[in-house]
């Protein structure tokens, strides 16, 4: 069965594991057919996570990639993807 899902996932220091989370998602993705769409918000971290974001996204076509211009925090973040996705089934991490 074919589900259309925007996926939503704050990131804030992740860039040393961000790949593994990407890849467990494209895991699950390939085994359940999935329409997906990955939403993943930077929000304000020091390290480099928004430089892994961008080349996570050339490698997988599904990856939006957004930058927030400082933290805002978890709630805004995933409120951010919430207003960017355009699916009709939303998961939260």
């Amino acid at each position: 069965m074919d589900r259309k899902i925007s996926l939503i996932i704050p990131v804030y220091n992740s860039s040393k594991f961000l790949h593994k989370t990407v890849k467990a998602v494209d895991d699950q993705k390939k085994e359940s057919n999935w329409d997906l769409e990955l939403i993943l918000i930077e929000d304000g971290s020091p390290d480099n996570s928004f430089e892994v974001i961008e080349k996570l996204a050339k490698e997988y076509h599904y990856i939006k990639g957004i930058k927030l211009s400082r933290n805002f925090g978890h709630q805004i973040a995933v409120r951010t993807g919430l207003e960017l996705c355009y699916r009709r089934l939303y998961c939260n991490h």
